[in-house]
């Protein structure tokens, strides 16, 4: 999947990807929201109606969607490279020397960096 696409096809149902504005790689976490029946309906027939992904998204969610909440995930299970990204995203810069840092350290770096964050 492309980090672009407004909506996830999966066993023959259809969620939206709420967070698809900010996802910038296949490695990004996606925040989904599964289609009711009506909206499925209303999904596929603005589909044959000619409406992109985009515009079918603006119609289902027609404000800017931004997290009411923190969600806690856990770290042990985040590849090396969501790790990274996570780090990069929380500096607010890319620093292309993390790649070769060994994920149990990238792990300690996040958790540092979260502390830190914490306690402002």
């Amino acid at each position: 999947m492309k980090a672009q696409h407004c909506f996830l096809h999966h066993r023959n149902n259809v969620y939206a990807v709420l967070n698809w504005r900010v996802r910038k790689n296949k490695f990004d976490v996606m925040l989904l929201d599964p289609l009711d029946t009506q909206e499925f309906g209303q999904y596929q027939k603005l589909m044959k109606e000619g409406f992109t992904d985009e515009s079918i998204f603006k119609k289902f969610y027609p404000e800017k969607i931004t997290p009411k909440r923190k969600v806690p995930i856990t770290i042990e299970l985040l590849s090396k490279e969501q790790l990274t990204h996570l780090i990069n995203t929380r500096l607010g810069k890319t620093l292309t020397s993390m790649i070769r840092m060994s994920t149990e350290d990238l792990r300690s770096l996040f958790l540092e960096i979260e502390e830190l964050a914490s306690a402002q």
